[in-house]
């Protein structure tokens, strides 16, 4: 691949595309959902809560991953909902009615089992690098 000729990328320009916020990868960005306002840490990066936490999930199943053999898909399913209700949901402001409803690892996965698109909606989010990049919280704080 040869070098673009109108262009030059200079380290800071690197940096800045790249950086992210490691204690926001681990204590979690609001995003917003309409009304739903969810923190969430990044599935991945600087985030080794979540990596222990998956690694303790899918160690049972090890040699199966290792072998190429696709675990069930609902056992996947529960791993990935624990997984992600442990160690990336980090708060909500979700109400039944006028009770708030804590956001505890049980009450998220019952949340990612009542509405699959919740689940696919924090799965996508966690694993943005832009969700937790320097410069977009930077611009965010701005606002």
């Amino acid at each position: 691949m040869g070098k673009p000729t109108t262009l030059r990328a200079q380290q800071d320009d690197v940096d800045n595309i790249f950086a992210v916020d490691e204690a926001k990868e681990k204590s979690g960005v609001n995003l917003n959902f309409g009304k739903l306002v969810v923190s969430i840490a990044r599935a991945g990066g600087s985030n080794k809560e979540f990596a222990a936490i998956w690694e303790e999930l899918t160690r049972p199943f090890r040699r199966m991953i290792e072998g190429g053999i696709d675990i069930p898909e609902d056992v996947a399913e529960g791993i990935a909902h624990e997984g992600y209700a442990r160690g990336v949901v980090k708060g909500w402001n979700m109400y039944d009615g006028d009770k708030e409803v804590p956001c505890t690892p049980e009450n998220v996965i019952a949340q990612f089992k009542r509405n699959p698109e919740f689940f696919r909606f924090v799965f996508q989010e966690a694993s943005k690098l832009a969700n937790y990049r320097k410069a977009t919280l930077e611009a965010e704080a701005k606002n």
